[in-house]
This record gives structure tokens, sequence and C-alpha cells, in this order.
């Protein structure tokens, strides 16, 4: 009777399919994961006011470091596997016309507020103009 009841219940019940994320492995693995936890610690210890700023800034730019490494070293196995897998003449110019579009980071040496004087410089200005309305005619000149 109870097996009977058992079946039933198994048999009545809907199934599904489970899926299990295991999402996109960008050059990721254990020490970069421990990297990150250390200076996000450091953070927490900095904001409560336990630990200095220093220190944070320097895991945070260990553990980038790193990371970036990591997706570099991915990239050119990735790139080795594919490159040895092209057979044909017009395969290897798609994987080369696919390697022209991509586009390259900005460096990040450069901050902004250089950027901005610098250009303000060369253009000889400054960041805000003004506009003079002369019996119709509208100017701009550059505020001094």
């Amino acid at each position: 009777m109870m097996v009977e009841l058992s079946n039933l219940i198994v048999e009545a019940t809907e199934k599904r399919k489970v899926y299990i994320w295991q999402g996109r492995n960008n050059g990721w693995n254990g020490e970069c994961s421990e990297l990150k936890r250390k200076a996000r610690e450091k953070l927490r210890k900095w904001k409560n006011n336990k630990g200095r700023k220093e220190e944070y800034l320097k895991a945070r730019e260990n553990y980038t470091r790193k990371c970036e490494e990591r997706k570099r070293e991915k990239r050119e196995e990735e790139e080795e596997k594919t490159t040895k897998s092209l057979k044909t003449e017009e395969q290897v110019w798609r994987y080369v016309n696919k390697e022209r579009r991509r586009k390259t980071e900005v460096s990040g040496k450069i901050k902004t507020h250089e950027w901005k004087t610098h250009s303000m410089e060369l253009l000889g200005g400054c960041e805000e103009k003004c506009c003079k309305i002369n019996k119709g005619i509208t100017t701009t000149e550059d505020r001094k």
C-alpha cells in the first residue's frame, strides 16, 4: 500500500530540469577571489577608522594587477588554441579581421583634470563661455 502511494506521488509530481549556473570564468581563479576578499576587508577597516587608506589602495592595486595578468594569460591561451585550429586562409583572415576590430584600452595614466587643463591651454580659453548680444548679433567671448 505504501509503495503504491509513493509511486503515485512520484508520478503526479512535476519533474523539472535543474540548471546549474556556472557563469563565465573570465580568468578568475582562487587567487583572484582571495585578493578581492582581502581588499574588501581592508576597505571595511578603513571605513570604520580601524585601518589606513594606503593599505586599502595597495591591496586594491595588487588585486587588479593580478586579475588583469590572469585575464591576459587566459586570452593568450585562447588565441593560441584558436590559431592552432585555423586550417584555411579564409579562416585565418576572419580571425585577423576580428582582432583588428577589437578596441584597445585607453591609458589611465593621464587623469581627466590633466586632459581638461591641457586642452584649455591648447585652445587658449577657459571652461565657461559667455554670450553677448549686440544689436541682434550673437557673439561668444571667453571669460578671463
